[in-house]
């Protein structure tokens, strides 16, 4: 064979050499930076089943007292513990495509005491949207629960007990009507 034929082959093997590896060196960037995106979409979309599970598991498809009461319950009793508690749903007249659902929770302690951190843990979950849905506070009033007049002024420098009364307290529903027609 020619030494300058055998050259030329040589140069076109090196220059298809380089080539192939800038080829394969930029097809692996891109390989790369899919993968890595699509890490993110199944990380997201596993987070997504994970939250549609605990949904699934723990909502509450309460349409009557008996529901309402026995969600509110184990919140008061597992959560909060505040005791059960007993609801009174008053279901208000359709607005445009809306329906409300008004709760006043009732504790069933003679003269319950709750702490603030109770009341809050209570709140928060009566509000969670993972454990029932379209549900908000909408009246809750509370009174120190030391001594009889709630209005007596506390000596300075004396701690206050985090006690509180639950005057008044009520969860709001808004549920969409099905469309007619």
């Amino acid at each position: 064979m020619n030494p300058r034929r055998e050259l030329f082959l040589l140069g076109l093997l090196a220059l298809g050499a380089v080539t192939a590896r800038f080829w394969a060196v930029s097809n692996l960037d891109d390989h790369r930076s899919a993968q890595q995106a699509h890490q993110k979409q199944y990380q997201f979309i596993m987070e997504t089943v994970d939250d549609l599970s605990l949904r699934r598991e723990h909502l509450s498809l309460a349409e009557d007292q008996q529901g309402f009461s026995s969600h509110f319950s184990a919140i008061g009793v597992e959560k909060a513990n505040t005791g059960q508690v007993t609801t009174q749903p008053n279901k208000r007249s359709p607005k445009g495509n809306f329906r409300d659902t008004v709760l006043t929770i009732n504790f069933e302690e003679s003269d319950p005491r709750f702490s603030r951190e109770q009341l809050w843990v209570f709140l928060y979950n009566g509000e969670n949207p993972k454990l029932i849905p379209r549900m908000r506070s909408t009246r809750f009033h509370i009174v120190p629960a030391y001594g009889d007049n709630a209005r007596r002024e506390v000596p300075k420098g004396v701690d206050r007990s985090d006690l509180w009364r639950v005057r008044e307290m009520a969860f709001t529903q808004r549920n969409p009507l099905e469309p007619t027609g």
